[in-house]
C-alpha cells in the first residue's frame, strides 16, 4: 500500500480534478490540510490511529538503532540494513509530503536530506531528537491519511 503522500498517492487522489461545482465530490480532500481533516473525521479515526502508530515506528526504530549504545551496530553491520530501509521509507514519505506542502521538489529534497542525516548522524542529542519528532509527525500524518483515505484512491 502506498501512503497518501507517497508515490502516486497525492497525485493519484488529485490528478483528475472534478469541476468545483460538482456536489458529489468532497473538494476539501484536494489539499494537504483538507486530507488531514478528512482523515481525522470520526469515521476514519481507527485508520488514522493505526497510521499514526505505523508512521511513528519507522523513524523511532531508526533513531534507537543508531543512537542506543546497546545496539552495537559496529559488531552487527547487517542492522544497518534496517536503518537504510527506515531511511528509504521515511525519505519517500517525507519527500512526497514536502512536495505537496512546499510546492517545490528542490526544497522537499533538501528537507529530506537534512532531517534524515540529522536523525542518523547528529551527535547533538537535542538536534537528533528534534529531527526524530519532525519525522515522526510527517510519517505519522502521511500514513494516517493514507490509511484513512485508501478507499478514495482511483485504481
Amino acid at each position: 500500500m502506498t501512503s497518501m503522500f507517497g508515490p502516486g498517492g497525492l497525485r493519484e487522489v488529485s490528478s483528475i480534478r472534478p469541476a468545483k461545482n460538482d456536489p458529489s465530490v468532497d473538494h476539501e480532500a484536494e489539499t494537504v490540510v483538507g486530507k488531514v481533516r478528512l482523515a481525522l473525521r470520526p469515521e476514519h479515526r481507527l485508520a488514522a490511529f493505526c497510521g499514526l502508530l505505523f508512521g511513528a515506528f519507522v523513524p523511532t526504530a531508526s533513531y534507537v538503532l543508531v543512537h542506543n549504545p546497546a545496539e552495537r551496530l559496529d559488531t552487527r553491520p547487517f542492522m544497518w540494513l534496517a536503518v537504510l530501509a527506515a531511511l528509504v521509507y521515511s525519505g519517500l514519505s517525507t519527500y512526497a509530503f514536502g512536495c505537496a506542502a512546499f510546492g517545490s521538489k528542490t526544497k522537499s529534497a533538501a528537507f529530506v536530506v537534512l532531517t534524515e542525516v540529522v536523525l542518523v548522524f547528529s551527535l547533538t542529542d537535542w538536534l537528533g531528537a528534534a529531527a526524530l519528532a519532525l519525522l515522526v509527525a510527517v510519517n505519522s500524518i502521511s500514513a494516517a491519511c493514507g490509511l484513512a483515505l485508501e478507499g478514495r484512491r482511483r485504481p
